[in-house]
């Protein structure tokens, strides 16, 4: 570390404090969304609780941004997986509010927010698959991503409508190989 006549570090050298990079509404949400997806694996209280930390911070930088809403979403989403954290949180019914709120927040900001319409289907996935395909086919509309179409697949898998759904886990399998997207293993069930 490089000092000046009167032994003050110069600015140029000085270390960056812990949480530097964190100064701007894109970087907090881009760390935010790596903890998501590390408690989607691991379901650690700390965990969630840093990702929620830093996406509030994110939402006073930038309180209009639709893309953090949807993250805060996607992991409440999360959050329904971890008993823990639902406890926390106050229980399966104020999880699934705090769900609907910031995706609802995220679609009055920009009512073209496709991972909004992809959360809502994620969230409904397990206890309605009707509704989550609803909610996939509008987020397919807006952005005809192979994971949205992939999970309008495993609707129709829940619905039995087992044809369909081979079809599509087919074109999605296509889809990635012509991509070469090797983090996709998509079996047609």
């Amino acid at each position: 570390v490089g000092c000046d006549a009167d032994g003050e570090v110069a600015p140029e050298t000085a270390p960056m404090p812990p949480g530097y990079d964190l100064i701007d509404a894109k970087s907090i949400l881009h760390k935010a969304q790596n903890l998501i997806n590390e408690f989607s694996t691991d379901t650690d209280l700390g965990i969630f609780m840093e990702a929620k930390r830093l996406l509030f911070k994110a939402l006073e930088l930038e309180p209009d941004n639709d893309r953090i809403y949807s993250a805060l979403g996607r992991l409440y989403t999360s959050a329904k997986f971890s008993d823990l954290v639902v406890k926390d949180l106050g229980g399966k019914r104020a999880v699934r509010k705090k769900v609907f709120a910031m995706y609802e927040a995220a679609l009055r900001i920009n009512p073209n927010n496709a991972m909004a319409y992809e959360g809502l289907g994620q969230y409904y996935l397990a206890e309605n698959p009707r509704k989550a395909l609803a909610q996939f086919m509008k987020g397919y509309e807006l952005d005809p991503d192979w994971r949205i179409y992939y999970m309008i697949g495993v609707c129709y898998y829940e619905l039995e409508k087992y044809d369909w759904s081979e079809e599509i886990f087919t074109r999605v399998s296509r889809q990635a190989r012509a991509q070469g997207d090797r983090n996709t293993s998509v079996a047609a069930n």
